[in-house]
């Protein structure tokens, strides 16, 4: 009897044990099916931040295509994307919004994910002068700058009267001075501590290179682009000829070159844009229309009388070439200006552009000159205007550091 009670005893024991690992057991799979879940949930959660994340790159490669794009995409509910990215993505959001200062958010959501980032719209070449030649200015300064970006909460802006590659000198003379004043005839006034100002009683020479007179203003840019900042295109050779079918192409002489403001004055009065080859000496003024565009390729370029011409100016040479990289040969070209007298002071060994009777491209001047010098002399009065360039600026597409957002 009392071994029967024993085995009925070890039978209650090793039931209640198997019910406890039965229900140690259960638990422990109950926990591990909701590690599961949980694992399957933040997989799904990842995969919509990726697919959000994708929507991101996506439009900004759309965007980058064509800046002008951005207008159409501001909305929630714009289906420009549909086919390109938000259904391959599975998306249920993907547009921009503007910002301030040229800048945008894109915003991106899959799901419970949503992911932002901030880019801006940029021209890479902005100034009234822009220049990879060395730059000289001689006398007296008065330049109205091109105006960069959008006003800061105070209303002012930044503003750029030269962007250069190497240095700006300035030699003032007889109480002449260097002023930058304020952009678009005032109405867009320049941060009070951006504007250059010197007056004309101060002595010596100025250099960007040691002279703390030059105040933002004046911007040195190792990696400008003068062609692309012009012309709005990136430089390659099929862009250069492409630009230069666009233009009416005049050879120069030795007849034409002594005479260029004639031939100017007669081509702008049925074209709108004029590209010059050859040496171009302006002995008289010359007036054009607004928005005109000319273009002096390979050739001295030189002026010794006053010219208000309401377009832009571009002059472009290929320094290797003998004539230029000779200072003999240079020199001898520039003896065929019939002015020579007026101007031999203001020649150095690689002088290839002179200045000296108030010559004002108010669309902006650009020399595409590298490591050569370009000098301006006498009194000069820039009023820069963007409008009187009938090239569009390139824009860039530019990632803001540090812009994403995900959540």
């Amino acid at each position: 009897m009392r071994r029967h009670q024993q085995g009925i005893a070890t039978l209650l024991i090793t039931a209640v044990l198997l019910s406890i690992t039965l229900v140690i057991t259960l638990g422990s799979y109950k926990n591990l099916f909701y590690q599961i879940k949980r694992a399957q949930n933040e997989v799904s959660a990842r995969q919509s931040y990726w697919l959000a994340e994708g929507g991101i790159e996506c439009l900004y490669a759309y965007i980058a295509q064509d800046p002008s794009r951005v207008a159409s995409l501001s909305y929630a509910a714009n289906n420009e994307l549909r086919s390109i990215c938000k259904q391959p993505l599975e998306l249920d959001e993907l547009y921009s919004q503007a910002l301030v200062n040229s800048a945008y958010r894109i915003y991106s959501r899959a799901g419970y994910s949503q992911v932002n980032k901030q880019f801006y719209l940029h021209s890479p070449g902005t100034g009234a002068i822009q220049t990879n030649a060395n730059l000289r200015l001689v006398g007296s300064f008065d330049i109205q700058p091109e105006a960069v970006g959008e006003a800061d909460n105070d209303g002012f802006y930044d503003c750029i009267a030269v962007r250069y590659k190497y240095q700006v000198e300035f030699h003032p003379s007889s109480g002449s001075g260097l002023q930058t004043q304020d952009a678009d005839a005032g109405t867009k006034p320049c941060k009070p501590n951006s504007k250059t100002s010197i007056a004309g009683s101060r002595e010596g020479e100025f250099s960007t290179k040691d002279s703390p007179e030059f105040k933002p203003d004046f911007v040195q840019d190792e990696h400008i682009k003068p062609f692309e900042s012009y012309f709005g295109l990136a430089y390659t050779p099929a862009n250069y000829q492409k630009i230069k079918s666009e233009h009416y192409l005049i050879e120069l002489n030795a007849e034409k070159s002594i005479n260029c403001s004639h031939v100017i004055q007669q081509a702008f009065e049925s074209h709108k844009k004029v590209w010059l080859q050859g040496d171009c000496f302006i002995n008289a003024g010359f007036s054009a229309p607004n928005g005109r565009s000319l273009v002096v390729e390979n050739g001295l370029f030189a002026t010794n009388g006053a010219s208000v011409y309401g377009g832009a100016f571009f002059h472009t040479i290929n320094p290797s070439i003998n004539r230029f990289s000779d200072p003999t040969q240079l020199a001898l070209a520039w003896q065929q200006a019939p002015f020579y007298e007026a101007i031999k002071d203001l020649l150095t060994s690689n002088t290839v552009y002179v200045d000296r009777g108030a010559f004002r491209p108010d669309g902006g001047i650009v020399f595409d000159a590298d490591g050569a010098e370009t000098v301006i002399g006498g009194a000069f009065a820039l009023h820069y205007r963007s409008s009187n360039n009938p090239y569009e600026r390139l824009e860039i597409l530019s990632l803001q550091q540090g812009s994403w957002n995900g959540y």
